[in-house]
């Protein structure tokens, strides 16, 4: 059997640099799984953020129809 650099006619970098391409891959997809957890809980608290602030805003809206505004002349 021949040796695999002289059968394919690659030289040692090729697979090198494919090594380290894979590694690099892998380490990239490593960190988006890690980082997808920390956006999805950011997500979810400024959706939640935003929902409180439409209820106080809805509260504020309420309570100023409640108690009319009088102006004062003098």
């Amino acid at each position: 059997m021949k040796d695999k650099l002289v059968k394919t006619g690659h030289k040692k970098a090729y697979y090198r640099l494919r090594a380290f391409g894979i590694a690099m891959a892998a380490l990239f997809g490593l960190g988006v799984s890690a980082s997808l957890p920390i956006f999805v809980t950011y997500q979810v608290s400024v959706s939640a953020t935003l929902a409180q602030e439409a209820e106080q805003r809805k509260q504020e809206e309420e309570k100023s129809e409640e108690t009319p505004v009088t102006e004062v002349n003098e």
